[in-house]
């Protein structure tokens, strides 16, 4: 049951699962080798078409829950040759906090997140990510503020 091909998916907002993951799926990596899926995706957050999405993301940033703001990526495996009808696989996820960069006032830019076995939670990889959202985050939460005030 050996992982051979992998892809990297992700869910955030309303966004449509097919547009959150890696158009194709790659040869698995011998460590200490690498693969770049040089997959990129633009949220758009404009305040008349996307009210919606920024209204979740502030209630995701103010949310007392630690993990309300967390994207997390799964690495899946792609079935093979005879296979092709068969499930893909979970392999590993790895996760981002949206909060962390409203708090530490920086994008998250070529990071490397340790990728945690499915099964056991164990590191078996690492992923490589960038956030930059820092300045959308920061002015839905202003935003989200000021819609919050009750005038007297």
């Amino acid at each position: 049951k050996s992982v051979e091909m992998v892809f990297v998916e992700f869910q955030f907002l309303d966004c449509s699962p097919e547009e959150l993951e890696t158009p194709v799926a790659l040869p698995k990596p011998k460590p200490p080798q690498r693969i770049a899926f040089n997959f990129r995706k633009v949220v758009h957050l404009d305040a008349t078409r996307h009210q919606e999405r920024r209204e979740a993301l502030a209630s995701m940033l103010s949310s007392k829950n630690p993990n309300s703001a967390i994207i997390k990526f799964t690495v899946v495996s792609e079935p093979l040759g005879k296979n092709k009808d068969a499930e893909c696989q979970d392999v590993g996820f790895a996760v981002t906090d949206l909060k962390q960069i409203v708090k530490y006032g920086k994008d998250i830019i070529e990071e490397d997140v340790d990728v945690l076995d499915s099964r056991s939670s164990k590191v078996i990889g690492k992923l490589n990510v960038s956030i930059e959202m820092l300045a959308a985050l920061k002015h839905i939460l202003v935003e989200s503020k000021r819609a919050s005030r009750v005038p007297l």
